[in-house]
């Protein structure tokens, strides 16, 4: 057996490695130049403008009215402070989603690396369809998420229900799933009495050791909500339905 050492002579020095060569390097005025020719082609910049009127051509703004520039450049740092990169709490999910009746696809997803699973419910929900839905499912590792915006006290009942039944310990963060203002959002009809389904949901989800209640930007971001708009209306439901609790009786602390 050869047991002689790698020949290393040849490798760069540590810190060395470089994935461009000086050939590769452009600076802002050549970037201009290159763009300003692009768009003088499609007649998007005239002919007697100057390379830097591309920033302008080439500037969207979002429905808020925020500037995002076409690239972004070194000089944007210079300014700029920063608390660093933020610390996750918890590991990735990957959540599967699934409205389907039949839990073969479901499975097969968490077989496949998903994590958790949102389920979406449709009508009155009941132990026995959920029991079906969720046939096969781990739930004591993979966490379960209800989506029933026509029945989201009794999917919470269901929920509990069918947890005491199977005698699983749910997995941290399984939830009913109730967004009662969401679900008004998404129907474009009345959220109705928003206080009762919260204290129900949570008079059955304290005990059982699930989760309640979702916010869900999503539901005015599919409507064409600024990101302004979902970013304030979150904190809004998040903010109602912690007040909803507090008229419950329940300790949000």
């Amino acid at each position: 057996m050869d047991t002689a050492a790698p020949d290393t002579s040849t490798d760069p020095a540590d810190g060395s490695l470089a994935l461009t060569s000086e050939a590769d390097r452009f600076d802002r005025a050549a970037w201009e130049a290159a763009a300003a020719t692009m768009l003088r082609k499609t007649r998007r910049l005239g002919p007697d403008d100057p390379d830097s009127a591309v920033w302008g051509r080439l500037t969207r703004h979002t429905l808020d009215g925020v500037a995002v520039p076409p690239i972004g450049t070194p000089e944007d740092l210079e300014a700029a402070t920063t608390l660093g990169r933020p610390t996750r709490q918890g590991a990735w999910d990957v959540r599967v989603a699934s409205a389907a009746a039949d839990p073969a696809p479901l499975l097969d997803e968490l077989d496949r690396g998903a994590t958790s699973v949102w389920l979406r419910l449709d009508g009155a929900v009941t132990p026995e369809t959920l029991s079906a839905r969720l046939d096969g499912v781990l739930a004591d590792l993979a966490p379960v998420v209800l989506d029933a915006p026509d029945d989201p006290v009794g999917a919470a009942r269901s929920l509990a229900a069918w947890l005491e039944t199977t005698g699983v310990t749910p997995a941290a963060g399984t939830s009913a799933g109730a967004d009662p203002l969401g679900a008004a959002l998404r129907t474009g009809g009345e959220a109705g009495d928003i206080d009762t389904v919260v204290a129900d949901v949570a008079a059955v989800a304290g005990p059982a050791g699930i989760g309640a209640l979702v916010v869900d930007g999503t539901a005015v971001h599919d409507r064409g909500a600024s990101d302004a708009q979902e970013v304030g209306y979150t904190l809004a439901a998040g903010a109602a339905y912690l007040r909803a609790l507090g008229r419950a009786g329940v300790d949000v602390e």
